[in-house]
């Protein structure tokens, strides 16, 4: 004759009629808790205002970075620098190899997309006056410090610019790189050359052109995108009201990789949202589709954003700003949270009897695996906290509140959310829907968690019930009595 264990035993008949007993207080509890930590969230929530560090800052390394930030910055007079190109794809002006690996500020493994531009005497006099505009925007470039090939060239040559046609433009282009001017602005600007030019397009024609400026972006600011936004929209602007379609990006120093960043960071922080609403309603639909229980399923839904909520709180309490690492660790709280929550609601979907009895047998049959999986979850992300790297360090730290608070939700929100309010009989499944179909004639799927046909009757649940097996040893006059 099968003995159950105690702990079986214990969570049945003490752990269960207390939380039953308290459950409207376990859910104000929990409710609160909530509240406290989206109050955390909306108080202390702050964008990154830099790139994510290496290192955590105890680690040496950091410190030095930390300490060279502070009081060596600027060894040497250096500035932000934006470049604005005309004939590229503006959709997708670059392309990267397929090994997924992406350099801002490289150009290995990277490919310009050249959609080409046609240099008619009226554009050719637009892009001078373009640069112009930007060149007495204070807003945008310092003193006035602008790379433009076509505007030297017009004060090299005079009157004979604009030209007629491509073929002459370039052809005075050439007399201009020979020439003395030339040479003097390759020598009191060492990168001039690099800073504007063309690339051609066979034997006569231009495809691309661009030109670059010394923004007036403080060589101290960060590049973090709650920093470099107001920036990156004036240079937006800009580009909107070019003479022809073109695209701005960072080029030189130690900013380079700004712009490229901020683009990824700012679709990023954009998505995080989106990505955690459509991830809770994918979850909704299947659940909804495996327990065949709507009911239940906005239980846990509900629960898994109470989770997210709190673990998004935790991080701000902490003391960390929402950065790259952060949004990409929020995406995933969704897929470690649901866990305890859904073998909770499948077992309880899988009983039958009161909202009670079926809680109750949830918890026997579950609850000592939940606790097991829980605790296992969390000392095991406490090794990632003694890491050096910052991203590990964060991952240990998503992983020990996750699985704390997946825990603690399951157990004090969504467990006695189900004994208040959850579905009995055939609350919540697609009975009545099968019935209105049937009654015109229309077979659907039959729901073996429907009133009548207990998961008692299955081979699959009896697994899960070795004293029903046995004949009911060790049972009480509980649900779990009744239905063994």
């Amino acid at each position: 004759m099968h003995q159950e264990r105690r702990s079986v035993v214990w969570l049945r008949e003490n752990l269960a009629p207390l939380m039953f007993k308290f459950r409207y207080v376990l859910i104000a509890v929990s409710v609160c808790a909530v509240g406290a930590m989206a109050g955390a969230l909306g108080g202390l929530f702050k964008l990154a205002e830099d790139l994510p560090n290496t290192f955590v800052p105890e680690h040496p390394q950091q410190y030095f970075t930390d300490v060279q930030n502070d009081q060596f910055f600027v060894p040497e007079d250096w500035k932000y620098q934006v470049s604005v190109g005309y004939g590229l794809d503006l959709e997708e002006p670059i392309s990267y190899s397929e090994d997924g690996q992406i350099s801002p500020g490289s150009d290995r493994n990277t490919t310009l997309k050249y959609t080409g531009i046609k240099l008619t005497k009226d554009l050719q006099e637009a892009l001078v006056a373009d640069c112009k505009d930007a060149r007495d925007n204070k807003t945008l470039v310092q003193d006035k410090e602008v790379y433009c090939l076509l505007n030297d060239l017009k004060d090299f040559v005079g009157d004979d610019f604009p030209y007629d046609d491509e073929k002459r433009l370039r052809e005075a282009l050439s007399d201009f790189y020979t020439s003395e001017r030339y040479s003097n602005l390759t020598r009191d600007y060492s990168d001039y050359a690099s800073k504007t030019g063309f690339v051609t397009e066979g034997g006569q024609g231009i495809k691309f052109y661009w030109v670059s400026f010394n923004t007036s972006i403080p060589p101290e600011t960060n590049s973090g995108p709650a920093v470099l936004s107001p920036y990156f929209d004036e240079w937006e602007s800009y580009a909107a009201t070019c003479a022809a379609p073109c695209i701005h990006m960072t080029t030189g120093g130690e900013g380079s990789a700004s712009w490229v960043l901020f683009r990824i960071f700012q679709q990023l922080f954009r998505e995080v949202g989106t990505t955690v609403l459509s991830s809770l309603l994918l979850a909704f639909f299947v659940l909804t589709a495996t327990t065949q229980n709507w009911w239940v399923s906005i239980f846990v839904v509900l629960t898994i954003l109470c989770i997210v909520i709190c673990v998004f709180g935790s991080v701000v309490s902490r003391g960390f700003e929402i950065g790259l690492q952060e949004c990409i660790y929020i995406a995933l709280t969704i897929g470690l949270s649901i866990d305890y929550a859904v073998h909770l609601t499948h077992f309880y979907v899988h009983a039958s009897g009161t909202r009670y009895e079926r809680a109750q047998e949830a918890i026997s049959k579950i609850e000592i695996s939940i606790i097991g999986g829980a605790t296992t979850t969390m000392v095991a992300a406490l090794p990632l906290f003694a890491c050096a790297q910052t991203f590990l360090y964060l991952y240990g730290f998503f992983i020990l509140f996750t699985s704390g608070w997946a825990f603690v939700l399951s157990n004090m929100l969504l467990v006695p959310l189900l004994m208040a309010f959850g579905p009995e009989g055939d609350q919540g499944t697609f009975k009545p829907c099968r019935q209105y179909f049937a009654s015109r004639g229309i077979k659907v799927c039959q729901d073996k968690t429907a009133a009548g046909e207990s998961t008692t009757d299955t081979n699959a649940h009896r697994a899960y019930e070795p004293e029903a097996a046995a004949g009911g040893a060790g049972s009480t006059s509980t649900g779990v009595a009744r239905e063994a």
